[in-house]
């Protein structure tokens, strides 16, 4: 099934390709870890080309080892894939979108997971904005439970020295509630943005909750993902 999986999301990549073509680079279609409402724009490929952000109960089911991520515009919404799912988000209406996503145990090749929900974002003025998800889940050993997320972060004034087109700072918290257990996952990262081709987001603090995440951590980074769009 591991194979499989891969080989299919292989091959979903090889045939996007000759589609896309050289745009300028736009940030990616989630914040840290919560969705946002944009969807990849047309001929346009979003790649995660590097990944070593922590296991997070909440955000994703990744584990801490560099996750290859493509986003790509499909049917006016966007395609994503990893080894590790395949989901696919679209606009509803202004500020808001609906995203669901097919998730595979790569440890027990038996276990699949469906996560499907909605992000709202919201910009309060110029530097400040929030974002909200809220989702549903079960899987094949018939877990069924909740996640409410919600996301603030705000742009630092652009400085010379860093030579960034943006940089922002963040803070994204969410709750899990299931039929044994409720959790709550934090997290705190940097957004730096170099050129408008490449996205690096720097985690800072990471503590994902839950019986099977990591201890509670503030490295220099946490974890880092740099995206490139092209």
């Amino acid at each position: 099934m591991k194979m499989l999986f891969s080989v299919t999301w292989l091959m979903i990549f090889l045939f996007l390709m000759p589609f896309t073509v050289a745009n300028v680079g736009a940030e990616p279609t989630r914040q840290f870890f919560l969705e946002k409402t944009d969807v990849t724009e047309p001929n346009t490929l979003s790649i995660d080309v590097y990944n070593t952000t922590f296991q997070n109960t909440f955000f994703n089911n990744a584990q801490n080892r560099n996750i290859v991520e493509i986003r790509a515009h499909l049917l006016r919404g966007e395609l994503m894939v990893s080894p590790s799912f395949i989901g696919y988000k679209r606009g509803v209406k202004p500020n808001l979108a609906a995203f669901g996503k097919v998730f595979l145990d790569s440890d027990t090749d038996n276990t699949s997971s469906f996560r499907g929900g909605a992000a709202y974002d919201m910009k309060i003025n110029e530097e400040f904005s929030l974002g909200l998800n809220g989702e549903g889940m079960f899987d094949t050993d018939s877990n069924i439970g909740v996640i409410g997320s919600v996301g603030g972060y705000f742009e630092l004034p652009k400085t010379e020295g860093f030579g960034a087109k943006k940089l922002q700072i963040g803070l994204e918290v969410s709750i899990s509630l299931d039929e044994d257990d409720t959790d709550a996952g934090v997290l705190i990262g940097l957004r730096w943005i170099p050129i408008p081709l490449a996205t690096i987001d720097f985690i800072f603090f990471n503590d994902a909750g839950g019986n099977n995440a990591p201890d509670s951590s503030i490295q220099t980074p946490a974890g880092v993902r740099a995206n490139l769009s092209f």
